[in-house]
């Protein structure tokens, strides 16, 4: 998952901005986090539905029929844009957007747009490193 020196080194000035490496995989690894949560919740739906709370077991449904299942999405990690507002590292502000297109540019992530009840929603995918 981790960023390396040298990979954030041969990105341009502009793009890198004053973005530091830990700052990258410190943001990166709260991201994989959200992925994790995400996984794991949808995990413990298939496993004991029954022994979740409603709003659990009514979040991890939607996340498990809306999102999990489609293309581009399915057997990857994944997080949901809205799920940015509830990071500690990252914000949806100026340096948050630059983070996220570093990291696409890196091939860390991967954006997938998905339709959701007539709305369209952002999906982050994590990817590994080549």
């Amino acid at each position: 998952w981790f960023v390396t020196e040298v990979e954030l080194n041969q990105v341009s000035s502009y793009m890198r901005g004053r973005l530091t490496l830990e700052k990258v995989n410190t943001v990166l690894n709260e991201l994989a986090g959200f992925a994790e949560a995400n996984n794991r919740l949808m995990a413990s739906l298939k496993q004991s539905g029954a022994r979740m709370s409603g709003a659990d077991r009514k979040r991890a449904t939607e996340l498990l029929h809306t999102v999990a299942m489609r293309d581009g999405v399915r057997g990857r990690f994944w997080f949901l844009e809205s799920e940015l507002r509830d990071g500690v590292s990252i914000k949806a502000d100026k340096s948050g957007k630059a983070l996220l297109t570093l990291l696409r540019h890196l091939r860390r992530m991967d954006e997938v747009r998905i339709q959701i009840e007539g709305t369209c929603t952002l999906v982050h995918v994590l990817t590994s490193s080549s």
